[in-house]
């Protein structure tokens, strides 16, 4: 162990692999927070428990980093983004999407209304999410251009018709 110890000093962690980093005889003796943020993202994705071995604030993980993550384990997405001490006033509205298509309840943690989606994110929310009243409350309908607000029509009728602006 002493030798894996002084040679895991010395070398690039790009440079080994992550086979052998996880390694039970390795894993004690490595150093993760002199890793590259990606690289800790991979690791975390095979091995979830490298999240208790790293200082989190050096990392500064964003949601969108963290996505692929969130696929291999959804039912930690909550766990991870406390854990990580991710701050939910700060997503971007690419971040919330994810958020909501792995818990819809984030909607619950978001102040949605601050954050402007784009054409494509409400087309998005809209496919995917009409049926959802908890989120489609929270959603400032009347910035949606027509062509997102005819979507919405489409797959929902005349329920939300009252809160579509149609002077845009």
């Amino acid at each position: 162990k002493d030798q894996i110890k002084n040679f895991m000093e010395f070398i690039n962690p790009g440079s080994v692999t992550d086979a052998f980093i996880l390694d039970p005889n390795v894993i004690d003796l490595v150093n993760f927070n002199s890793f590259p943020k990606r690289q800790i993202i991979r690791l975390i994705q095979k091995d979830a428990s490298i999240v208790n071995r790293i200082e989190v604030n050096k990392f500064e993980f964003r949601v969108k980093e963290l996505e692929s993550f969130f696929q291999y384990y959804p039912h930690y997405v909550r766990d991870f983004i406390e854990l990580l001490e991710i701050n939910l006033k700060e997503l971007t509205s690419l971040e919330v999407l994810i958020l909501i298509r792995f818990d819809i309840n984030f909607i619950n943690d978001i102040e949605v209304d601050k954050i402007e989606f784009n054409r494509t994110e409400y087309m998005y929310l809209i496919k995917h999410f009409h049926h959802v009243e908890l989120i489609m409350s929270q959603l400032n309908l009347k910035l949606m251009d027509h062509f997102v607000a005819k979507e919405l029509i489409i797959l929902s009728g005349a329920k939300y018709l009252d809160k579509i602006n149609q002077d845009n």
